[in-house]
């Protein structure tokens, strides 16, 4: 049916960036460590603009809690995310070399970044996703 039509769809934009497990209909495995390897060999040594993780979250590096509690609730989750990017950045070694498991984090989020963005424009469909270092 249709559903599974659009899942064929934003499977196929998928495919383009990186290797796809499917586990269900609508959930996949993506294989990013080719990919962001070669990213990262790209970025070694060049600081990452926080523009680039528009819509990147990393966990544990969220600044909400430290944000002023009043206020529009959706400026204050916009600030902590920012924050959040810009901390985790920040603490990445600044001689970080192409095989830092944090570089390659770095470049997976850019990665899914730029997938997710094909996504939307090519499918209408938004996604989401979570990466690490392994599937587990």
């Amino acid at each position: 049916g249709r559903y599974r039509e659009a899942s064929v769809q934003v499977i196929a934009v998928m495919s383009r960036f990186a290797v796809i497990e499917r586990a269900s209909i609508d959930e996949a495995y993506v294989d990013l460590t080719a990919a962001a390897r070669q990213r990262a060999r790209q970025m070694e040594g060049q600081r990452v603009d926080t523009g680039l993780l528009k819509t990147t979250f990393v966990e544990g590096f969220s600044q909400n809690g430290q944000a002023q509690q009043s206020g529009d609730p959706a400026t204050l989750k916009e600030e902590g995310r920012r924050a959040g990017i810009e901390a985790w950045l920040d603490s990445l070694p600044p001689d970080c070399d192409q095989n830092s498991p944090e570089l390659q984090l770095t470049a997976g989020a850019l990665i899914v970044e730029e997938m997710r963005a094909a996504v939307e424009t090519e499918t209408g469909y938004r996604c989401s996703a979570g990466i690490s270092h392994n599937k587990v």
